[in-house]
């Protein structure tokens, strides 16, 4: 009976999430433990299931809670065990991705996500609904506490909505090392196996790689990376 009560004190009723004020329990430790070894960095995604109040409007709050649980699920299965998922509110889900996650694996984990949930209609009795989500990505930098790193994805996931939603962005520095590179007002990707592609201040280009996702690079101050199909 008592752990019942300890599981009840933990998660989100309605989805089975981890609530937000255990989710910040366990950041404020990954914080500490980042500072002190670097290896212990971690990657935060921000995600929020798109257009969810005309949903409601539309549907009613029971189809939305249930398509709230249905997402839930979604993502529960497309993060590793070691991850944490949490309801950080209404329809935005919070992850923390443990480990030496660097950016562009965080990316990759959300647009991991982003697709699952784009193929996973929601079935409820004889309709199917179509559901889609944006997400912001960050990672852990030695200055930051659990409210910077959070407001920092939010920030993305704010500017993944003014991009037209369904879609992945980040307003994070990437560096020198990294695969994305800024250079000339332009971003370059240089990796051969995603085909090389890139957008000026003048334009879009556009490239398509072996995998058969195609990625925009907008040339926005600091940097935003938006990932489309």
């Amino acid at each position: 009976e008592s752990k019942r009560f300890q599981k009840l004190a933990l998660t989100d009723e309605l989805t089975g999430l981890y609530n937000i004020r255990y989710f910040k329990m366990i950041l404020k430790t990954e914080c500490l433990l980042a500072k002190a070894d670097s290896s212990k960095n971690f990657g935060i995604i921000m995600a929020d299931i798109d257009h969810f109040k005309q949903f409601n409007d539309v549907y009613g709050h029971q189809l939305g809670d249930f398509v709230l649980q249905q997402i839930a699920k979604v993502i529960l299965i497309s993060v590793r065990a070691s991850d944490v998922v949490a309801r950080y509110g209404g329809e935005e889900i919070i992850i923390l991705l443990r480990g030496a996650v660097p950016l562009e694996d965080g990316l990759n984990v959300a647009e991991k996500i982003r697709k699952n949930i784009e193929s996973h209609p929601i079935r409820k009795e004889d309709n199917i609904y179509k559901v889609t989500a944006s997400f912001g990505v960050s990672c852990f930098r030695p200055q930051d506490d659990l409210e910077t790193v959070i407001k920092r994805a939010d920030s993305a996931l704010y500017k993944a909505k003014q991009q037209g939603r369904n879609c992945v962005c980040t307003i994070e520095i990437l560096p020198e090392s990294s695969l994305i590179r800024q250079e000339s007002g332009c971003f370059q990707l240089f990796k051969h196996s995603f085909g090389f592609f890139f957008d000026s201040l003048d334009g879009f280009g556009w490239g398509r790689g072996s995998s058969g996702n195609s990625y925009r690079f907008n040339s926005f101050k600091p940097l935003f990376l938006k990932l489309i199909r």
